[in-house]
């Protein structure tokens, strides 16, 4: 009995920023999943030269396979809609994202690495309370775009919208509160 071979796949972008990136992960993560096969689409790092006979190595822990089921493939959407909406809000979108249930409720996305240039320069300059406030000010700014990128790709209500930034160590999170499935059906 043969056994299916399972292949890596492994995309890095030399410019992360650069237009067409996020739909290009898309389209490629999407035909990895249609073949079954493992994903990393990463920033760019030092990456040494493989001999053709070493073995590859495992994934990492914690990376992500590709979804097998609804609410992976929503988690997988989740988190590349909320780069891209930091990306076009912000100016810069995430280099790293990730989307979880924390219960059945509550959905929570963190997002590092998404500071622009400015931010950065006021990270220097160890603004962290004008930092803090400005970029808490523009995602709240932008609650509405949030919370209706939620709602079309759960296909649920959110109840509450909580935001957060670490400017030190360049961490957001974006959590949903939404409605119980069986209190929306009521409404």
């Amino acid at each position: 009995m043969t056994h299916p071979r399972k292949y890596r796949v492994e995309v890095v972008f030399e410019r992360p920023d650069d237009a067409g990136v996020q739909q290009y992960a898309e389209a490629i993560a999407d035909a990895a999943y249609a073949r079954d096969l493992d994903v990393d689409v990463g920033q760019p790092e030092q990456v040494e030269p493989v001999e053709e006979d070493t073995p590859r190595p495992r994934r990492k822990r914690g990376a992500m396979s590709p979804p097998r089921s609804r609410r992976g493939r929503e988690l997988v959407a989740m988190s590349n809609a909320m780069v891209a909406l930091y990306k076009d809000r912000f100016g810069r979108g995430p280099l790293k994202s990730s989307a979880r249930y924390a219960g059945e409720d509550i959905l929570v996305c963190t997002l590092r690495d998404s500071l622009t240039r400015a931010e950065t320069t006021m990270l220097e300059l160890q603004e962290f309370d004008r930092l803090r406030d400005l970029r808490m000010f523009l995602q709240y700014a932008n609650q509405d775009a949030f919370i209706a990128t939620v709602e079309r790709l759960t296909g649920r209500k959110v109840r509450a919208f909580v935001s957060g930034i670490d400017v030190e160590q360049d961490y957001s999170t974006e959590v949903f509160y939404l409605v119980p499935e069986e209190e929306g059906a009521e409404e």
